[in-house]
C-alpha cells in the first residue's frame, strides 16, 4: 500500500468521498465491482467516426506518389511537385546535384545539393 490522500464530506444523509481508490475484482465474474455509485464511463460506438465527417478511402504509396509528382510535359502557369529520378548509387556519394531547365523561359540550373 502506498500513502494516499482520501477525503469525505456530508450533509444529513448524504456522503461524498474523494481520493478511494476504485474497488478492482478479486476473482472473474466478482461482483462487487459493479456495485459502485460511479456511472459507467461513456462509450463511442465502434462503427462510428468521433468527428462525424466521412473520410475517405485511404490511397495506396504508388497513387501519393502519382499525385505528387511533377506533371509531365509542358506547363504555361507555375506548378509544383516531385521530381523522381533513378539513381543507383548510394545517396551520400553523390557529390553535386543540379536541376537543368532548359524551355521557352529560358535556361536555368539550380543546385539541389
Amino acid at each position: 500500500m502506498r500513502p494516499r490522500m482520501e477525503a469525505s464530506a456530508g450533509v444529513g444523509s448524504i456522503d461524498v468521498i474523494a481520493g478511494r481508490p476504485r474497488r478492482t475484482e478479486r476473482f472473474p465474474g466478482d461482483p462487487r465491482p459493479q456495485q459502485d455509485r460511479l456511472p459507467a464511463p461513456p462509450k463511442v460506438p465502434a462503427n462510428e467516426d468521433r468527428s462525424g465527417v466521412e473520410r475517405e478511402a485511404p490511397i495506396t504509396p504508388a497513387e501519393a506518389i502519382v499525385r505528387g509528382a511533377l506533371p509531365e510535359g509542358e506547363v504555361s502557369k507555375p506548378v509544383r511537385g516531385f521530381l523522381y529520378y533513378a539513381y543507383k548509387g548510394k545517396p551520400g556519394s553523390a557529390k553535386k546535384v543540379e536541376l537543368v531547365y532548359s524551355g521557352p523561359a529560358g535556361d536555368a540550373v539550380i543546385a539541389l545539393r
